[in-house]
């Protein structure tokens, strides 16, 4: 998580934080929900979330995940941006 700054907090939910964020590397804006309960890897890849994410990859509506991350037990999942939420979109 150490490539990517934090510009902002976009939003809390009853699983996550979901927060704005650059890559330094290539200065690509991107979400990133961080999870509030502690997972191993196996438990990450079981998430209901993750699993339809992966599933649903090549949908035009759906947003994409670009790479997860786990350290110390904290899974990151980083997201594609999207500057507007579906309620903002309608």
């Amino acid at each position: 998580m150490d490539k990517y700054k934090i510009v902002k907090r976009l939003g809390e939910g009853a699983y996550g934080v979901v927060m704005k964020c650059i890559n330094q590397e290539t200065q690509e804006v991107v979400a990133i929900k961080r999870m509030k309960q502690k997972l191993t890897w196996p438990d990450a890849l079981k998430l209901r979330e993750v699993q339809a994410l992966q599933k649903l990859t090549d949908h035009p509506n759906i947003v994409k995940i670009k790479e997860m991350s786990l350290k110390e037990s904290q899974l990151n999942i980083i997201f594609e941006f999207c500057d507007k939420n579906l309620y903002q979109q309608m």
